[in-house]
């Protein structure tokens, strides 16, 4: 990736506030922040599409899969991996066993702290590149 080329990021959220919200930050941190998949079937079109540098996937979607489904069918599908932090309100114990062993970048509890994001985006991407 060039120096003028902006890191891409993919929201995957089902909450249209929070989704907008997100990618508004993202946007001002310099970031080409995409917010178009709403459940796992998407996330995984989304990926296929545009290559996103960094996912956020937010646990809970609309439908039957959830975004651990959609990352391990993203991961499966790769030669190489993509970072991938997963947001939620529901942090019971199976689902964060159940996302920890994907081996994410981060494990994030919502409310996300926004100011956080641009750190550990860079610290991923940098960590692949």
């Amino acid at each position: 990736m060039s120096s003028t080329e902006k890191l891409k990021v993919l929201v995957v959220e089902d909450e249209a506030l929070i989704s907008l919200m997100l990618c508004k930050e993202l946007k001002k941190f310099g970031f080409d922040a995409v917010n178009k998949a709403s459940t796992a079937e998407d996330a995984v079109r989304m990926v296929n599409e545009i290559n996103p540098d960094f996912i956020f996937m937010d646990i809970r979607l609309i439908g039957h899969r959830d975004g651990i489904d959609a990352a391990e069918t993203i991961l499966a599908g790769r030669n190489e991996p993509i970072p991938i932090a997963f947001m939620t309100a529901y942090s019971s114990t199976e689902v964060k066993d159940r996302a920890m062993k994907l081996n994410p970048a981060a494990f994030l509890v919502k409310p996300v702290n926004v100011q956080s994001l641009r750190a550990l985006i860079e610290r991923e991407v940098g960590k692949a590149g």
